[in-house]
């Protein structure tokens, strides 16, 4: 949702009939209220098999739980269904213990046959509804018939325990079944609505209700409505097995400007955001709003498919990474806590590697590349309609980089496409040949960066057999060998060059005074549960 003058002023009248103002006429506090939270854009679908995007999955955070998560806060594996675990030695079976008396929203037992089913249904998806599930391929890389699947089954031991079973190890997988796409869903409801995606020309569909308007999970909140285009709203379930939530009402909405967000928070009509643009976070803070960071834990980057020529050529792509001034880029776009890359693994994960080729900002060294190159023509495709840490204004950063390329000879082209799903789409059917975009982490492990390289290979064009062989490798080796494995892997990163990593970003909420609770996660694994609107 875009707001011009007239859009804002109906969007306003909107949110102030939902404004989390009212909150204090029910005590405020712990003892209810309604918070209203700008977003960016709202989900796609409410379904965590099928997102991979961070609006969609706040959402889907607060209704779902998996087995294990994340403390908050923090990186560090915790119990959520499962109290505890156990895995083989060959790293192939992995025996979860359930919490007991756990209930679905819909009043069913979360169990050990409910937990199968969930796994058994995202193996067996088919079409299109694949494209989707990226956090099963990223984790699981196939599907029922894939010769390359790692997923063997699903065993019933007991009520209370589950046994995975996996034809060979994927040492990330504790850490990646704490995402969202693993959140456990409802069988009763997943069979009762369907969950069934059809390719609509371009796009997909979906078909199925239940991930639209019979979201079903057992999470300290339950799906009430969605308003397509203007809210979604979640009500606190007073069943849930742990601490209940504070307030009795959760509603999101969707303002795609940064500036109208802040406007929004600064009337009244919403009582938190995120992705606080930078230039912002200095004066909410002097206002008075509660404004909470997260490490810069991201990356940004601007990805080169090297199907496309002249990209396919390594010269090219150096040129390209010596003609861009990053620190001047950072200091125009970012606030003095952004990171300028090493890499596209951020510091703050294991395997990173601060000896990696660098490539230092040197115009006369990109020319010097460039000679005898005759095609110099470039396209880079920027998001519209979204923010995000690592792009806060994706417009402006491409003009940022489209101004230093033209400097060492480029001929640059500027090409902006709606996020969803047009930007999206392109890029993971191969028709952007560059594109600024990013990734925010949503598991504690360094193959969540990795994967964007052999999850996707279409938005890449060739790459090296032999690195998408050694990130198979790290994934796949005990603990003790992967450090060394992905500092490795950082170099060949560096040298193939497929993307150019720009910053790694801290990011910022912003809430109304008074907001208490709400704990910022390294791994946007955040709980609205715990969050206060105050008196």
């Amino acid at each position: 949702m875009i707001l011009t003058a007239g859009a804002a002023a109906v969007a306003a009248a909107m949110l102030a009939s939902c404004s989390g103002s009212g909150a204090s006429k029910t005590g405020g506090g712990d003892s209810g209220g309604t918070f209203v939270f700008g977003s960016s854009r709202l989900p796609t679908v409410l379904d965590g098999a099928y997102v991979y995007d961070n609006e969609s999955q706040r959402v889907i955070y607060q209704m779902f739980d998996r087995l294990v998560n994340v403390k908050p806060g923090t990186t560090e594996l915790t119990g959520e269904l499962a109290t505890s675990w156990e895995v083989s030695p060959t790293g192939l079976d992995y025996t979860f213990h359930l919490r007991d008396g756990v209930k679905f929203h819909d009043g069913t037992s979360l169990d050990a046959e409910a937990v199968c089913y969930n796994f058994d249904r995202l193996y067996n998806l088919k079409g299109p509804a694949q494209d989707l599930a990226e956090y099963w391929r990223i984790s699981f890389r196939g599907f029922a018939g894939d010769k390359d699947s790692r997923y063997k089954s699903c065993e019933v031991k007991d009520p209370a325990t589950p046994v995975l079973h996996l034809k060979e190890r994927y040492t990330p997988l504790l850490a990646s079944l704490a995402s969202i796409g693993f959140g456990i869903a409802s069988p009763t409801a997943l069979k009762k609505y369907g969950y069934q995606v059809e390719l609509s020309g371009d796009s997909m569909k979906f078909v199925g209700t239940f991930g639209t308007e019979h979201p079903v999970g057992s999470g300290p909140f339950q799906f009430k409505s969605w308003d397509p285009g203007k809210k979604i709203t979640l009500e606190r379930f007073d069943g849930y097995w742990g601490d209940k939530a504070k307030i009795n009402t959760l509603i999101y909405v969707p303002i795609a400007d940064g500036q109208a967000r802040r406007q929004a928070l600064e009337r009244g009509e919403i009582d938190g955001y995120d992705n606080v643009a930078p230039q912002d976070v200095a004066a909410l803070k002097g206002a008075g709003y509660e404004v909470e960071e997260r490490p810069p834990s991201n990356v940004g980057y601007l990805a080169m498919n090297q199907s496309f020529e002249p990209l396919g050529d390594l010269r090219v792509r150096q040129a390209i990474a010596h003609a861009v001034d990053l620190d001047a880029l950072l200091k125009a776009n970012f606030l003095a806590g952004a990171v300028k890359p090493k890499s596209f693994l951020p510091p703050t994960f294991m395997g990173f590697n601060p000896d990696v080729i660098t490539y230092d900002y040197d115009p006369a060294k990109a020319k010097e590349l460039l000679a005898g190159v005759s095609n110099k023509k470039l396209d880079i495709w920027f998001a519209t309609e979204v923010s995000r840490p690592y792009m806060p204004d994706p417009k402006s950063i491409a003009e940022t980089f489209k101004s230093y390329l033209e400097k060492v000879g480029f001929d640059v082209t500027l090409t902006g496409r709606p996020w969803s799903p047009d930007f999206l789409a392109g890029i993971r059917n191969g028709k952007a040949p560059m594109y600024i975009v990013g990734l925010l982490p949503d598991m504690a492990d360094p193959a969540n960066f990795f994967t964007l390289f052999d999850n996707q290979p279409k938005r890449w064009g060739p790459l090296p057999k032999g690195l998408l062989t050694h990130i198979k490798q790290a994934e796949e080796a005990p603990e003790d060998k992967r450090e060394a494995l992905y500092k490795s892997l950082n170099q060949e990163l560096m040298e193939d060059l497929p993307g150019i990593p720009y910053v790694h970003a801290p990011t910022h909420l912003a809430f109304k005074k008074g907001v208490t609770g709400f704990v910022p996660s390294p791994l946007f694994a955040e709980s609205m549960a715990t969050v206060s609107l105050g008196g």
